[in-house]
């Protein structure tokens, strides 16, 4: 495995959500939603496919099966994965939580976790914001 070499290009993905403040559509979900972590789920699983298959990517060996695979971007999604795997099923505590596949994902995803989780999002910002201000002084 090679590392990342001065003057290398990096790709970061971004998805854009609809406006809050769009008048034409009526009903603007939360991105915590199932269905929004269901299909950023999909997309970064579609993306990690095509990077594996041009080999353009850093790859790791998959805990559910061996097979290399590129390593998954820090997201909402690993954070959903992973609090699931700690907190809410046994079936995939045993392997990492990127195994964990976008339909499983979206059933385990239920208003339970999606609030626990926004509330324990919420608490570890307001953490890092104070931690900031802080080191700011």
């Amino acid at each position: 495995t090679k590392m990342v070499s001065r003057g290398e290009r990096h790709m970061y993905g971004m998805l854009k959500t609809k406006n809050a403040d769009d008048k034409n559509d009526d009903k603007v979900e939360s991105i915590l939603k199932e269905d929004a972590i269901y299909n950023m789920c999909e997309v970064e699983e579609d993306t990690l496919t095509a990077l594996e298959n041009s080999d353009s990517c850093y790859k790791c060996p998959s805990a559910s099966n061996g097979v290399d695979r590129c390593i998954s971007p820090y997201s909402l999604v690993l954070l959903a994965r992973q609090y699931l795997a700690n907190n809410y099923t046994s079936e995939f505590a045993t392997t990492a939580a990127t195994s964990i596949p976008c339909d499983n994902l979206r059933t385990l995803w239920t208003p339970s976790a999606q609030s626990e989780f926004t509330s324990m999002l919420q608490k570890c910002a307001n953490w890092a914001l104070v931690v900031s201000s802080n080191n700011q002084s």
